[in-house]
């Protein structure tokens, strides 16, 4: 009986979660709790607004972040291929050598 309650319990709240929008997860909280923060309520067309708005805000910073990961692979890969020209100068005394490499 008591796994049935818990069964129960935890369908209803995967439910519940379902229909607050956006799905199950922290995003989706989060998201939930500043609109109803805002004084926006569940199933009203301004909750639905604000649920959208902050859906593109987050595709935007996803989308930057992006970019950014980006830019800095080509970054590197053009560091990785750039072409180096060293010298070396140096002196060798009985069989010791020393001296400095320098590249460019």
């Amino acid at each position: 009986m008591k796994k049935s309650i818990y069964l129960a319990m935890a369908i209803a709240a995967l439910l519940a979660g379902c229909a607050r929008g956006g799905g199950i997860g922290l995003e989706a909280l989060v998201a939930d709790g500043q609109c109803e923060q805002q004084g926006f309520h569940l199933g009203t067309p301004k909750y639905s607004k604000c649920r959208a708005q902050m859906a593109y805000q987050r595709g935007m910073v996803n989308a930057e972040m992006q970019a950014r990961l980006q830019r800095q692979q080509e970054q590197l890969q053009a560091q990785m291929n750039r072409q180096q020209t060293c010298s070396y100068g140096g002196t060798a005394i009985g069989g010791i050598t020393s001296g400095t490499m320098t590249c460019q």
